[in-house]
């Protein structure tokens, strides 16, 4: 029982230790974008100049700013991957307020985001 004991620890030991010294060569990098407040259906009372800019077009400027951050060269800083192009994405995130918050105003009609 003890040896049978001793053998699955030493097995476990020397697991770890191959699968440490594995995962420690590995370099993987991940890059994402995160956003926030994407507010679909609003209008914005400005943006870039203009007034009374449907969402629609403040988030087609996001993506399109977004589509251009792969061609995008990281600062010469002597950081990660200092002076090299930023490369793929691997994901968005998106970290909420995707749309306003709409209650009922005493059964009436539907409240404005701005005085959520």
């Amino acid at each position: 029982m003890v040896r049978g004991m001793r053998n699955a620890l030493l097995f476990f030991l020397l697991w770890f230790v191959l699968i440490s010294t594995f995962l420690a060569v590995q370099t993987v990098e991940v890059q994402f974008i995160v956003t926030s407040d994407s507010h679909y259906g609003i209008t914005r009372e400005g943006f870039r100049g203009r007034t009374n800019v449907s969402a629609t077009i403040v988030n087609a400027a996001l993506v399109q700013s977004m589509n251009r951050v792969p061609e995008t060269t990281f600062p010469t800083d002597g950081g990660l991957r200092s002076g090299k192009p930023v490369g793929s994405i691997d994901f968005l995130v998106d970290t909420g307020d995707i749309c306003n918050r709409e209650e009922a105003a005493k059964g009436a009609a539907i409240q404005a985001a701005s005085a959520s």
